[in-house]
Formats: C-alpha cells, sequence, structure tokens
C-alpha cells in the first residue's frame, strides 16, 4: 500500500491491501475496497489476480462508497457518497450512483 502526504480516510473505511492511495485524497467514512476481480479467494485450485483500486491526487469519496477492484479515481475527481464504483472515473469530474456515472464535469478545485 502506498499512501500519500496530506490524505484523510475516515473511520470504518476498509482499504484492500496494496491500494495507492496519492497526495490529498480524502475518503469518508465506512468507504470499502475491493482487490479481487473474481472474487475467488476461497477457492482452492485457483489464486487470484489482485488489482487494487488507486486514487490520484485530490480525488474525493464520498461515505458509503464501495470501489471495485482495478478501478482508478482520477485527479480531482469526486464520487458521491453511496456510489458503488466499478470502472475508472476520469480527473475533474463528478460521479455517483449504482453504479457511479460521470454527471458532469467538477467544479474549480482548490489548492
Amino acid at each position: 500500500m502506498r499512501i500519500g502526504g496530506q490524505v484523510r480516510c475516515s473511520p470504518g473505511s476498509h482499504l484492500t491491501s496494496s491500494c495507492v492511495l496519492a497526495d490529498r485524497v480524502f475518503l469518508g467514512a465506512g468507504v470499502r475496497t475491493v482487490n479481487d476481480r473474481e472474487l475467488i479467494w476461497r477457492d482452492p485450485d485457483r489464486v487470484p489476480e489482485l488489482a487494487p483500486p488507486r486514487f490520484e491526487h485530490g480525488a474525493r469519496v464520498g461515505s458509503g462508497s464501495v470501489v471495485l477492484a482495478a478501478v482508478t479515481i482520477g485527479e480531482h475527481a469526486l464520487v458521491g457518497a453511496g456510489s458503488v464504483v466499478t470502472r475508472d472515473i476520469p480527473p475533474g469530474t463528478v460521479a455517483y450512483g449504482v453504479p457511479a456515472r460521470v454527471r458532469r464535469r467538477a467544479g474549480a478545485v482548490g489548492p
């Protein structure tokens, strides 16, 4: 796992092994990440291919969201609370829903 500077991970969140959180990432309370694409970790005949999510500089994820394996949340992107992120979220966008969909470009981003 790599965690950058000025990262805030609120209580009750779960970060799977090898997640990458760049500088200034914010994760709300109860955010969950998944790193197994096929959810086969209990199958004794298969070895899972782990692919952790990645959170780029300034990415923000609202409370109660789930971020699936191999997903990248782009720089300064915002994911709304309670979303299920099944695919990459482009930089500078706002996404929310189940599954999360890009709804618009993000507003002005602070320093």
